[in-house]
Parts: structure tokens; sequence; C-alpha cells
């Protein structure tokens, strides 16, 4: 019956096949319906995008924009609160969807919680891509100071972020990583050739900087053979396409789009690089370290600190630093047996990020809220 379970509604804006959606589906996929009935709404979700459960209700508003949906994800609420279930949670995903989130449930009474997950380090709003965006960022890091503190939980997916974050906001902020299911890999065989098979895995946003990557690999191709497959796709594609088409990099350098099994990307490859400049918690990190595989990254906040914080080589450059990324695969290519050694430390160091624990976590998140 309704008021035997919880009802948790996930609201997750746009979608697809990235990072936060596996994030989040791998959440909603372990919780048992026995005692939650789950929706799941979203404002746009692509065809190729995660698979979850069939008893997942969901929602596509299909709105032009995140704030038309306000209507009517605040009706698809009011009508849970008819069903007579023991509470109800919203988990929202994102700082402008956790606004909208909170300004829905306005007015709803105390049976309705809300959750807000801040996914990307609040250094995300001091990066300003243009005038519009600036005011965009300046609006909401105000919504976020003056709504965050009211929310039942405020959580991110690093000990950085959420340290920064709960700073920013005055107010207690917690941390839930990722859920990862670590397999037994075969151990990478170290590459002697001086070929480098080089492998970026991310949307093609700004946020990421393949540009800087590119930037880069122009620079390390005329001292060492290289290939580099940026596997992803986004806003930035055709300016990403033009760079390599303008620099010459056609034979160095591929993209592909976004791919569900990446398994195969990960084995054959030889450096993982990661060029963005903020992140919450990359997970491909993670799945390069589990993969064997080697890894620059730029030092931004927040993740990468703390999944690299105990290297013993150096790999990690300054964001936006393309003859710092350069001279990294460059030492890389010098230093591949300590890359390697490096990799099984920070392996010894993923348990932290253990399934059961996490997952263990959210539930009772969940039953105490």
């Amino acid at each position: 019956m309704n008021n035997q379970k919880i009802k948790i509604i996930f609201f997750h804006p746009y979608s697809s096949i990235g990072g936060a959606d596996l994030s989040i589906a791998k959440v909603i996929n372990n919780l048992n319906n026995k005692y939650y009935s789950i929706d799941f709404i979203c404002i746009k979700r692509k065809k190729n995008t995660v698979s979850l459960n069939s008893y997942v209700n969901i929602y596509n508003l299909n709105s032009t924009r995140s704030i038309f949906g306000i209507l009517k994800f605040r009706k698809i609420i009011k009508e849970n609160l008819k069903k007579n279930y023991k509470k109800i949670i919203i988990f929202s995903n994102q700082n402008f969807a956790n606004i909208l989130s909170f300004v829905s449930i306005i007015g709803l009474g105390n049976k309705v919680k809300i959750i807000g997950y801040e996914r990307n380090h609040i250094s995300e709003l001091s990066f300003y891509f243009d005038f519009k965006d600036k005011i965009k960022k300046i609006i909401l890091k105000t919504l976020i100071k003056l709504f965050y503190p009211k929310f039942d939980r405020i959580i991110t997916n690093s000990k950085e972020s959420s340290n920064d974050l709960s700073q920013f906001i005055n107010s207690k902020v917690f941390t839930f990583y990722n859920l990862f299911k670590f397999q037994n890999i075969k151990k990478k065989r170290l590459n002697r050739n001086k070929f480098v098979n080089i492998l970026s895995i991310g949307r093609l946003e700004k946020q990421k900087d393949q540009i800087t990557l590119l930037k880069a690999i122009k620079i390390v191709k005329n001292k060492v053979k290289i290939k580099l497959k940026i596997i992803g796709s986004g806003s930035q594609y055709a300016t990403l396409k033009d760079f390599i088409n303008n620099n010459n990099l056609r034979k160095e350098v591929k993209l592909l789009k976004e791919n569900k099994d990446v398994s195969k990307f990960y084995l054959s490859s030889d450096l993982f690089i990661l060029s963005s400049l903020y992140e919450g918690f990359p997970n491909v990190l993670i799945e390069s370290i589990i993969y064997n595989l080697p890894i620059i990254s730029s030092n931004c906040k927040s993740g990468p600190r703390e999944i690299l914080s105990n290297s013993i080589v150096s790999n990690k450059f300054n964001i936006g630093n393309h003859r710092g990324l350069s001279n990294k695969i460059l030492y890389f290519t010098k230093n591949k047996k300590k890359f390697y050694k490096n990799n099984l430390i920070l392996k010894k160091n993923l348990d932290k990020y253990n399934f059961k624990k996490t997952l263990e976590r959210y539930n009772k998140l969940f039953a105490n809220l």
C-alpha cells in the first residue's frame, strides 16, 4: 500500500548519457521498490539515454525551458500528495533545477521534503563564457545563497565541493559519493612503444575545455607519435572539429560520438586526460583507475584533487594551461612505469567509494529525512 512506501521524485532536467545521468540511474535502479515508489522527471529526455527499471514512472515534461515546467512539475507532486505516501521526497539535480524544485513545492506542506544535489563545484558559477552567461550565474549564485539553507538536505559528490559550498551558503552540506561497482579488470600491459594512445571522455561543452587538450596535442605531435580519441557530444562539436581541421590534427585526433559501452576504449588506450575547468566528481577518473589506465588531469575543483590526492607522480596541470599539459604528456612518455605504479596505489584507495556503503547511506537518508 502507498502509505507504507516513500515516494521519491528524481528531477534531472536534461537526461542524456553523461556522468550525472549514469550516477542518478545507479541510485534509482538499486532502490528497492518494496519500500519506494519512484518517479523520474525531466524537461527533455534524449532517445539514447541510460535505462531505468520498469517500475520507475518516467515523466518527460517537454518544456522549451526549465522554468516553463514548474507548473507541470507542481501538478505531479500534488497528485502524489493525494496517494497517502509515508512521505514525498524531491531529489533534485543541478543548481538551477534545485531552485526550480524548491519554488515548485512552496506551500505544499511538511510532507514534501527536498534534497538538492550539486554535481559541480560552486566555482562553476565563477566561469563566465559571455555577458549573458555572467548575468545568469550571478542571479543563480544569489538564489543559491538565499534558498539552499532552507532545503532539507544539500549534498555534493566530493569533500572539497561540500566544504566550499557549506562556507558559501553558511549551512551544512553532506558528501555522498557516486556509486561504483569495481570490476576485476585484467592488468593492462605497459606499452613500450613511442606511440601513445590518449583517451578523453566527456560532454563537448566549454566546461570540459577540450580546446586546451587539442592545443597541447598540437605541440606534442611533432615530438612523439600520438593518437587522441575524444568521446562525447555537445554544443562545442563544431568548434572542436574546426580547430582539428584548421591545425592539421586530422591524423592525430578523432571525435567520436558518445557511446554506452566505452570499456574497449579504456582497454585500448595508454593514457587518460581530463581537461575540465571545473568538476563535481568525474566518474571517468575512477573508471580509468579501475581499468589500470594512467591519468593526467587538470587541477580543477573539486573531484580530481580528491581522487588523485595520493599520486606519486606529477599528473596534474593548471586549468587552461595547454603548455603545462603538453609537458605532462611528454613526461608520461618517459615515465610510463611510474604512472602504472601510481594507478596501483590509487586503486588501493577506492574503498571509500564502496557501492554498498554509499547505497546504505542513501537508504538511511531517505528513511530519516
